[in-house]
């Protein structure tokens, strides 16, 4: 008695719709987490951006891999175990009602409704029973005619199935927790790097875990455009898949633009240089753009390497006496930098006396000088012939491969899912009742009621609907029997 009641207890547990409102809620706020923290990064990011402390409890826990770990996959095993004795706990009773063995029509309960809708029909019940009888057999899925003392009553049902809804919505949650799992387990999602010309068939996710792939992948070329204001606008890797030396095909992939290939996904993710992007040496001439913000007025003066040049309105003199094609300020790159000394005259035309400055000019900022608030603002006119050709760059290529063996079971899920909801929001079971008693003239007196699962107001619309066509029978009875 004591197991019994011990079973009873766990079956009321996993039965009960507070179990899924708390693993739905737990694994809403998990999945925020896991979106917020980044994933698959290293011990020492999440210690230095979270504190030794938590960055520590982060790893000890699995946040670093959230939809990988153990106990997220618990929650998911949990809540697939939920909706399955859900639904057998109430599948019973559905089924009953769906495909009842006998099925007994609780008259008293449609004659007594408050909503019920009569009409006096001038046909006799014999002229009326066959074309109701047809009509309505037609247009109910189930149908059921039964004689009183009185007359006679229909009674019928569609929608029954309709009541399955809810347990198709579970199936289909059941489906993409399926898929979820199983891609979990034998799936993954890992980022490569391979330079052109180069090759590999493996891959690093995370911090160890390394992935062989089936084949070996190899970037023939890359190249990337760019739009006016030098942003990239396209780039393009043309890749090889190999397998025992032997190429499989060579295809070129864009971003949003992938490679498939035996349920491997192959995603443009990003690219770099391996060249650097500026030369190391300083062009021959370099083309300084000054401008006096004050008047406007803009000057373009050419100059070279340790060359004294005059400086515009006569202010003094210039001097290129350094190039970095890699300079620091203030802990931010700013790329290649010219080094000026500056000769500066004073204002007072009297005075001669030079001001030497020593100014930084980055050739990809034109603006940074402005910060100085010079007598001129100072930029390089040139910056393109401060880069290498693209003809001399070398790229790599970021690969994002995916591999994910359940997704079908989730795009399976989702369709159905969309079914189920249409089927649980905008269908519902519907129990008609006509009854025809014939009155002591000789005409009748109909009434039409019947009940719905849902939609109240549909079916009260439905039932008005029903009368007027029953009305319509009782015309055209009559109308035959004028003309006999």
């Amino acid at each position: 008695m004591k197991i019994k009641s011990q079973k009873n207890a766990m079956w009321l547990f996993f039965s009960s719709v507070k179990l899924s409102v708390f693993l739905l809620f737990t694994l809403a706020l998990v999945s925020v987490f896991g979106t917020i923290i980044a994933q698959g990064q290293s011990i020492e990011y999440y210690k230095s951006t979270f504190g030794h402390l938590w960055g520590t409890v982060i790893l000890l826990i699995g946040m670093d891999d959230t939809y990988h770990s153990f106990w997220y996959r618990l929650l998911m095993g949990l809540l697939s175990l939920n909706i399955i004795v859900c639904s057998i706990d109430r599948l019973f009773a559905t089924w009953s009602i769906i495909f009842p063995k006998t099925h007994t029509v609780k008259t008293n309960r449609f004659r007594n409704k408050p909503d019920r809708q009569i009409f006096n029909a001038r046909c006799t019940m014999t002229q009326l029973r066959d074309p109701i009888r047809l009509f309505l057999s037609k247009k109910w899925t189930h149908f059921e005619l039964f004689s009183t003392d009185t007359g006679f009553y229909c009674y019928g049902e569609t929608g029954r199935k309709s009541r399955l809804g809810v347990y198709a919505v579970h199936v289909s949650i059941l489906l993409m927790i399926t898929g979820g799992i199983i891609g979990s387990f034998f799936g993954f999602d890992g980022y490569i790097q391979i330079s052109e010309g180069e090759s590999t068939n493996h891959l690093v996710i995370g911090q160890n875990q390394k992935i062989e792939l089936p084949f070996t992948i190899q970037c023939d070329d890359f190249s990337v455009s760019y739009y006016d204001n030098g942003t990239p606008s396209e780039f393009k890797s043309i890749l090889t898949l190999k397998r025992d030396n032997n190429t499989f095909f060579t295809r070129p992939i864009l971003v949003n633009h992938p490679l498939r290939y035996e349920g491997i996904n192959i995603f443009q993710s990003s690219y770099g240089l391996l060249t650097a992007e500026y030369r190391q040496k300083l062009p021959e001439t370099v083309v300084l753009f000054f401008q006096n913000p004050k008047t406007r007025l803009s000057y373009p003066v050419k100059g070279k390497l340790n060359e004294r040049v005059p400086l515009p309105e006569g202010k003094g003199f210039f001097t290129i006496q350094n190039y970095q094609a890699s300079y620091r300020f203030s802990g931010h790159h700013l790329g290649p930098t010219l080094t000026l000394l500056l000769e500066i005259k004073s204002g007072n035309k009297s005075d001669d006396t030079v001001m030497p400055q020593l100014v930084m000019i980055p050739v990809q900022y034109p603006k940074f000088d402005h910060m100085r608030q010079g007598y001129f603002v100072i930029s390089v006119m040139n910056e393109t012939d401060f880069r290498i050709p693209e003809s001399e760059k070398r790229y790599y290529t970021g690969l994002q491969i995916t591999k994910d063996p359940g997704i079908y079971l989730v795009y399976t899920g989702f369709i159905m899912m969309l079914i189920g909801i249409f089927v649980t929001f905008f269908m519902s079971h519907r129990q008609y009742f006509v009854e025809v008693m014939e009155n002591s003239s000789g005409t009748c007196q109909v009434l039409v009621t019947g009940i719905a699962n849902k939609n109240k107001l549909g079916m009260i619309q439905k039932l008005g609907k029903l009368k007027q066509e029953l009305q319509n029978i009782d015309t055209h009875c009559r109308t035959i029997e004028g003309k006999i």
